[in-house]
């Protein structure tokens, strides 16, 4: 089976996509028979998935918190994709060349930050406040993360794993 690596963290709330939103998609991944997804992160992120934990088919793998930075690099480099947020383990990834859907926040200039990489899909919902580098969204809704929905993102997923 393909290994879809999903990482729901980030350096910041305001550059993360709902939770819920990545726990749908793994669901869609799972029903479609794309591949397993493995969740990772930081120890620190591990409390993000911890509500939804038992909703997670038991066909993926949560590694939040488990892997040591080489284990990471490693899992990363057995990858047939990576899904995530603006973040650290997504410039890795594009540094292994593995192919990659990347949601991106109003937080940063895209252009300027997102990962170097030709084997991506970079996923931006477009909103005025852009870029505010807040590192949490000051406004009632996180309009550039919360617009982006799981439909758009596994669209781009299934087009990644087709190329």
């Amino acid at each position: 089976k393909r290994k879809i690596i999903i990482h729901i963290g980030a350096g910041y709330p305001s550059k993360r996509w709902p939770v819920t939103y990545f726990v749908t998609l793994a669901h869609q991944i799972l029903e479609a028979k794309l591949g397993v997804p493995i969740f990772i992160g930081s120890e620190a992120e591990k409390s993000l998935l911890a509500p939804y934990q038992t909703s997670l088919d038991p066909d993926g793998l949560n590694l939040m918190g488990e892997t040591t930075l080489n284990e990471l690099l490693a899992l990363l480099s057995q990858a047939d994709l990576f899904i995530g947020n603006d973040s650290g383990p997504a410039h890795l990834a594009a540094l292994l060349g593995k192919p990659q859907v990347v949601i991106f926040s109003g937080t940063n200039d895209f252009r300027k930050w997102a990962p170097w990489s030709d084997r991506q899909k970079l996923i931006r919902h477009e909103v005025p406040c852009s870029p505010c580098e807040e590192k949490k969204c000051p406004l009632v809704r996180h309009y550039c993360m919360e617009d982006i929905p799981v439909e758009e993102v596994f669209g781009a997923v299934q087009e990644m794993l087709r190329d």
